[in-house]
């Protein structure tokens, strides 16, 4: 049987936000696999990627319209959750933590 795995994943985003997300996958251990003012490729542990580059349509996404929701990453401690929001409100970011 085939046993497949998540390679990569490809954001089409305003490249202004490029450093927020290279900041915070950094922050979370993920290495840079490509930096360019076009492309921002960065790779985990396990060799899945997360790619960000520009998006080519100016169009406006509704949260609740049918595309991704969202991504989640997962970590193995509250501790590390505590970090990661203390990280996002420095970077002014609200933080909505489900308890």
């Amino acid at each position: 049987m085939i046993q497949a795995h998540i390679g990569h994943i490809q954001f089409n985003i305003d490249l202004k936000n490029s450093g927020f997300y290279r900041d915070l996958l950094t922050f979370l251990g993920w290495s840079i696999w490509y930096d360019d003012p076009t492309l921002l490729g960065l790779g985990d542990s396990q060799n899945t990627s997360l790619w960000f580059a520009a998006a080519t349509k100016p169009v406006a996404n509704d949260y609740d319209g049918p595309r991704a929701n969202h991504l989640g990453l997962a970590v193995t401690a509250q501790a590390d959750v505590n970090a990661v929001v203390g990280f996002l409100k420095e970077k002014v970011v609200p933080c909505f933590l489900n308890r």
